[in-house]
């Protein structure tokens, strides 16, 4: 089974608070930057908790090209 890249869950935790916020136009690049800075806290989070073990948890800087962008106009 393939795991998800870091881009498609940050473009799917984009879309989930775009819709639960209404579906407003224009706000594509907030959503990006509040989806990753969501799922690095969540890594960061598990990361304390002694059932992970030590290593790097913070998320690459993926920049957003207009990915959850198209799932604005659908």
């Amino acid at each position: 089974m393939e795991t998800e890249s870091t881009e498609e869950k940050i473009r799917a935790r984009a879309y989930e608070l775009w819709e639960k916020d209404g579906s407003p136009a224009g706000q594509a690049d907030r959503y990006w930057e509040e989806a990753r800075a969501s799922l690095e806290a969540d890594l960061l989070a598990a990361a304390t908790s002694p059932r992970v073990a030590a290593g790097s948890t913070a998320l690459p800087n993926v920049p957003h090209e207009g990915k959850a962008a198209s799932k604005e106009s659908t």
